[in-house]
């Protein structure tokens, strides 16, 4: 999730940059030129050019250094209007096949860090997608075992074979089959180790017929993956 959400729009009392929280992204290059860092920075919201725009990781840092995480980095890579069904697929045949440039651009990150002298340990991956899946019976049917492949190969391909998954379930009123992804998500959280999920059918969108999370919604998103991330730690 890119998030499409104004931070301008968050309560004054919620800070909108970490300068302790190490941040790098890639954002929606499937729409042209899209938006990356240079480089690793400090947390913060990125820009399109509608304006600025956040994602879970705004709540997710705030929550993270509550339950005491400390030393915090986060490689971010997203894609709107994408299906796992092909663009993220692991083994995806056609679409743009943005798994393998998403674990190229996680180890790259690692590396990066790791050349400046740090250690790098993954301890969890965050994924909220699927609206696309859910538009098209034959996507949202495949979903459960999709991403359950997803799961496999990341850990497979990062070399962390208990890596935490949380996954937020979808809100999007276009998606007739969002039932059937969310359902899919829940199996896949009850029959493979570390996975959690995110409730999000409370949360509100930015409205107008804009169906995206609004600012306190993406907010709260983040604190929850924030919270099932240290269930149990």
């Amino acid at each position: 999730m890119s998030g499409a959400a104004d931070p301008a729009a968050l309560p004054s009392h919620i800070k909108t940059t970490e300068e302790e929280v190490r941040f790098k992204w890639e954002n929606d290059i499937n729409f042209g030129e899209g938006d990356r860092s240079d480089g690793w920075t400090y947390l913060q919201p990125q820009k399109k050019p509608h304006g600025a725009h956040f994602g879970p990781e705004l709540g997710l840092a705030h929550k993270l250094k509550l339950g005491g995480v400390e030393n915090i980095a986060f490689s971010k890579i997203a894609m709107g209007s994408t299906s796992l069904y092909s663009d993220w697929h692991p083994e995806a045949k056609d679409g743009k096949c943005y798994y393998k440039r998403m674990i190229t651009f996680v180890k790259e990150s690692i590396k990066q860090l790791e050349d400046n002298g740090h250690k790098v340990s993954i301890k969890g991956f965050f994924w909220m997608q699927g609206e696309s899946d859910g538009n098209n019976a034959t996507r949202s049917k495949a979903y459960e075992p999709n991403l359950k492949l997803l799961i496999q190969k990341v850990r497979e391909d990062l070399s962390t074979p208990e890596l935490i998954f949380v996954v937020g379930k979808i809100k999007w009123p276009k998606a007739k089959k969002m039932s059937v992804v969310n359902q899919s998500i829940a199996n896949v959280a009850k029959n493979v180790s570390n996975v959690r999920v995110v409730e999000t059918a409370d949360l509100a969108a930015i409205g107008g017929g804009n169906h995206h999370f609004n600012a306190e919604s993406l907010y709260k998103l983040g604190e929850r993956m924030a919270e099932s991330y240290l269930m149990g730690k």
